[in-house]
């Protein structure tokens, strides 16, 4: 009894932030999660906000879920392609994908488009690359001391992530309700179509 009653403190717990605007990561990721079909595969490159990723997902097998444990960006949205491919597109892929490792590879949306790939990527977007903020925080160095983290900040101009993966082919949207998402992600999925869904989040730092 003890994991059924941690798992529902767990959804408790996400469903707490779900008013929130921007939404919190958790509420994001709980959502997208809850409306994906059992035999989903997920695909995680969400950096910041993956440990909400990995405190909700249940896949139907451990084979389901897919990470990267070395710590490079930008594989994520060309693995989940690969994914849809092996499964002959049988099987629905959620990717969720930090906006900056978004910005690596975004040309694997093109593929996912040409290949008609059951594919829904979640990008949710803090504004800035904030696992490296952190670290360099970590670190206690100039860019602690002077508050400037070159590169890091994603604001100005802030990318239409929508709008680039419509114009790579996929249908997109930004989102920015618990309840638009996951009837977003629902849709997605029941559509069979390669699909990006923008979600502006809040920001640890």
């Amino acid at each position: 009894a003890a994991a059924p009653a941690a798992a529902a403190a767990r959804d408790d717990a996400a469903r707490a932030r779900y008013g929130d605007a921007p939404l919190h990561p958790e509420a994001a990721v709980h959502a997208a999660l809850g409306a994906l079909p059992a035999d989903a595969c997920i695909v995680d490159e969400a950096i910041t906000t993956g440990g909400f990723v990995r405190r909700h997902a249940r896949p139907a097998d451990p084979a389901s879920y897919l990470f990267n444990r070395g710590g490079g960006l930008g594989w994520g949205l060309p693995a989940a392609c690969g994914v849809a491919l092996a499964h002959d597109r049988r099987r629905p892929v959620l990717c969720v994908v930090g906006d900056g490792s978004a910005l690596y590879s975004p040309q694997a949306l093109w593929t996912a488009a040409r290949e008609q790939l059951p594919l829904v990527a979640l990008v949710v977007d803090n504004g800035h690359y904030a696992i490296l903020k952190g670290l360099l925080r970590q670190r206690k160095g100039p860019s602690v001391e002077t508050g400037v983290y070159v590169g890091m900040d994603l604001g100005e101009p802030r990318v239409d992530h929508a709008g680039l993966a419509a114009a790579l082919g996929c249908d997109a949207a930004s989102v920015g309700s618990t309840d638009e998402l996951a009837e977003r992600v629902r849709a997605a999925v029941a559509s069979g179509r390669p699909t990006v869904l923008h979600v502006p989040i809040t920001s640890p730092a």
